[in-house]
C-alpha cells in the first residue's frame, strides 16, 4: 500500500498544477484520512467521529469538518480527492448543502485523459489540467498533451505491474462511452521503464 501511496505521490508531484495543492484525502466507507504530500497522515477519522460538515461561505469551496470534540478543520477545494470526498461523504450531516453537491456533481465534465467525469479545473482521478490552447506553447497539438499525460496516467512502477486500462473505476465516478487512448500498452512500459521503475 505504501509503495503504491509513494508512486501517487511521486506522480502527483509531476504535476503542473501540485505546487497550488498542500493535502490529499483517501476515503474509504468507514471515514477518512488527511496526507500531506510527503505520504505523513494529518487527520484520521470515522466517520461516526465527525459531529458536522458545512461549507464555509456561498462560493462552497471550502469546507468545514467539526468532529466530536468540537474541533473545526478546513479543507479547502484544492484539496486532492475534494469531489470524490465530495461523492462519498454521508446523507446525515445536518448543515451540509447536498443540493449544491448534486448540482455541482452534475456540472463535472468528463476528462479526456482518464475518461471519468471528474474535472472541474482539474481531474480529480487523474489530476491533470483540461487541455487549453496556451499549453501549445509546450506541445506541438492536443493530441500530443493528451498522450503525453495518459503515459504518465497509466505509467506503472515495476516490471511486475501490468498496464490496467479500467484503473480507479471503483472511485464511482462515470466513465465517458466515447473516450478515447491515445497510447499502446508497449508505449506505456516503455515510458513506465524509462521514467518510473525503481
Amino acid at each position: 500500500m505504501f509503495e503504491k501511496l509513494s508512486f501517487f505521490f511521486w506522480k502527483l508531484f509531476n504535476k503542473k498544477y501540485i505546487n497550488s495543492k498542500k493535502q490529499f484525502i483517501s476515503i474509504s466507507k468507514t471515514g477518512f484520512e488527511v496526507i500531506n504530500l510527503l505520504g505523513d497522515t494529518l487527520y484520521l477519522y470515522k466517520w461516526e467521529d465527525i459531529e458536522d460538515i458545512y461549507f464555509e461561505d456561498e462560493n462552497h469551496d471550502n469546507l468545514i469538518i467539526v468532529d466530536s470534540k468540537n474541533v473545526s478543520i478546513s479543507y479547502p477545494k484544492s484539496t486532492i480527492n475534494w469531489i470524490h470526498f465530495l461523492k462519498t461523504v454521508p446523507q446525515n450531516f445536518k448543515s451540509l448543502d447536498y443540493e449544491h453537491i448534486a448540482n455541482y456533481l452534475k456540472s463535472l465534465k468528463y476528462c479526456e485523459i482518464c475518461g471519468y467525469k471528474a474535472v472541474d479545473e482539474y481531474c480529480d482521478v487523474c489530476s491533470a489540467e483540461t487541455w487549453d490552447d496556451k499549453f501549445l506553447e509546450d506541445y506541438e497539438s492536443k493530441e500530443e498533451y493528451l498522450k503525453e499525460e495518459q503515459l504518465d496516467y497509466y505509467a506503472v512502477m515495476s516490471i511486475y505491474e501490468h498496464v490496467d486500462f479500467e484503473q480507479d473505476k471503483d472511485l464511482g465516478f462515470e466513465k465517458d462511452i466515447n473516450y478515447k487512448i491515445y497510447v499502446s500498452k508497449e508505449e506505456i512500459l516503455k515510458h513506465s521503464a524509462e521514467f518510473y521503475y525503481d
